[in-house]
């Protein structure tokens, strides 16, 4: 993989915070007023050119609500969750791959040669299985199951763990359990926040 210091490049970092763009207010009740209650950074990698290597420092801020006590966040339009690729690293790479038949192994070496991108092949093969995977989505309709007999009924099934939280992540004395809620703003973003549920007495 690329090394910026052995090789002399320059490093462009754009800074991008969800505080730069807060939400209009509590998801839960609604409330203005609410405080910036923690929050952290995550690094994501950019396509650069073979001088440069561009980083994306985001930070993710949790907010908490004055009027009902909830935590909540708000995404941020582009930011990726879960991953240090920003969109154009993976589209460039399913673009090579799917379009041009190039090998993820390749296209590993360019994104790391030539744009300045740490990423291995297993990384940019996973992509590309992504895309194939959402081009054929299993679904219902196969051949052990008609659309006539389709019930119009559709579950989804899963399976949970509960766990404790940590003292300082949420308010209260520490009973109860937390329920994430998500929901979708007025300026189309999604927001997280969570309720703590009070136990039932028996």
């Amino acid at each position: 993989m690329s090394d910026p210091a052995k090789k002399n490049i320059r490093v462009e970092i754009k800074e991008v915070s969800e505080a730069d763009n807060p939400p209009k207010g509590c998801p839960s009740c609604g409330s203005e007023e609410y405080v910036r209650k923690t929050y952290y950074y995550r690094e994501l990698y950019e396509l650069g050119d073979i001088n440069t290597q561009r980083k994306i420092k985001y930070e993710a801020v949790t907010w908490e609500c004055n009027q009902c006590g909830v935590s909540f966040s708000v995404d941020v339009p582009n930011i990726p969750p879960r991953t240090k690729f920003m969109p154009s690293v993976v589209e460039y790479s399913r673009h090579r791959i799917l379009k041009k038949g190039d090998s993820a192994r390749r296209v590993s070496e360019d994104l790391n040669e030539l744009h300045n991108v740490p990423v291995s092949a297993v990384t940019v093969n996973s992509w590309v299985k992504e895309d194939i995977d959402e081009e054929n989505p299993p679904n219902e309709f196969n051949s052990e199951m008609d659309e006539k007999d389709f019930s119009g009924v559709m579950s989804v099934d899963g399976t949970f763990k509960s766990v404790k939280a940590k003292k300082n992540a949420r308010r209260g004395d520490g009973s109860g359990p937390l329920l994430l809620h998500l929901t979708r703003l007025e300026d189309g973003r999604l927001a997280a926040y969570w309720h703590k549920v009070n136990p039932k007495k028996k």
